[in-house]
Protein backbone atom coordinates (compact mmCIF):
# COMPACT_ATOMS: atom_id res chain seq x y z
CA UNK A 1 0.00 0.00 0.00
CA UNK A 2 1.30 3.45 -0.87
CA UNK A 3 1.45 6.43 1.44
CA UNK A 4 -0.57 9.46 0.29
CA UNK A 5 1.17 12.68 -0.65
CA UNK A 6 1.58 14.88 2.43
CA UNK A 7 -0.68 17.91 2.73
CA UNK A 8 1.15 21.14 1.93
CA UNK A 9 3.81 19.54 -0.26
CA UNK A 10 5.25 22.09 -2.69
CA UNK A 11 7.36 21.96 -5.83
CA UNK A 12 7.73 24.23 -8.83
CA UNK A 13 8.48 23.37 -12.45
CA UNK A 14 7.88 25.16 -15.73
CA UNK A 15 6.64 23.88 -19.06
CA UNK A 16 6.41 26.08 -22.10
CA UNK A 17 3.31 24.92 -23.96
CA UNK A 18 3.99 24.54 -27.65
CA UNK A 19 1.78 23.34 -30.49
CA UNK A 20 2.70 19.69 -29.79
CA UNK A 21 1.09 20.00 -26.32
CA UNK A 22 -2.26 21.17 -27.69
CA UNK A 23 -5.40 19.13 -28.38
CA UNK A 24 -5.18 19.15 -32.21
CA UNK A 25 -1.69 17.60 -32.04
CA UNK A 26 -2.38 14.91 -29.43
CA UNK A 27 -4.23 12.55 -31.74
CA UNK A 28 -3.96 13.46 -35.39
CA UNK A 29 -5.50 10.20 -36.65
CA UNK A 30 -8.87 10.61 -34.95
CA UNK A 31 -11.58 12.78 -36.47
CA UNK A 32 -12.54 15.74 -34.36
CA UNK A 33 -9.24 16.29 -32.55
CA UNK A 34 -7.69 18.34 -35.31
CA UNK A 35 -10.76 20.61 -35.40
CA UNK A 36 -10.59 21.43 -31.68
CA UNK A 37 -9.09 24.67 -30.36
CA UNK A 38 -5.34 24.69 -29.69
CA UNK A 39 -5.50 24.55 -25.89
CA UNK A 40 -3.22 22.64 -23.47
CA UNK A 41 -4.34 19.02 -23.72
CA UNK A 42 -5.48 17.28 -20.51
CA UNK A 43 -3.38 14.22 -21.36
CA UNK A 44 -0.28 16.39 -21.60
CA UNK A 45 -1.11 18.14 -18.33
CA UNK A 46 -1.41 14.83 -16.49
CA UNK A 47 1.78 13.55 -18.09
CA UNK A 48 3.55 16.67 -16.81
CA UNK A 49 2.02 16.86 -13.31
CA UNK A 50 2.25 13.22 -12.20
CA UNK A 51 6.05 12.89 -12.38
CA UNK A 52 6.43 16.32 -10.80
CA UNK A 53 4.40 15.13 -7.79
CA UNK A 54 6.80 12.20 -7.45
CA UNK A 55 9.83 14.52 -7.70
CA UNK A 56 8.32 16.87 -5.12
CA UNK A 57 7.94 13.99 -2.70
CA UNK A 58 11.56 12.92 -3.23
CA UNK A 59 12.85 16.45 -2.75
CA UNK A 60 10.80 17.02 0.41
CA UNK A 61 11.68 13.82 2.28
CA UNK A 62 12.21 14.20 5.98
Amino acid sequence: MTTPQPVGLTHRETLIVTARHTVPHVETDRPGFTDMPPVFATAMMIGFVEPEAFIARLLNRK
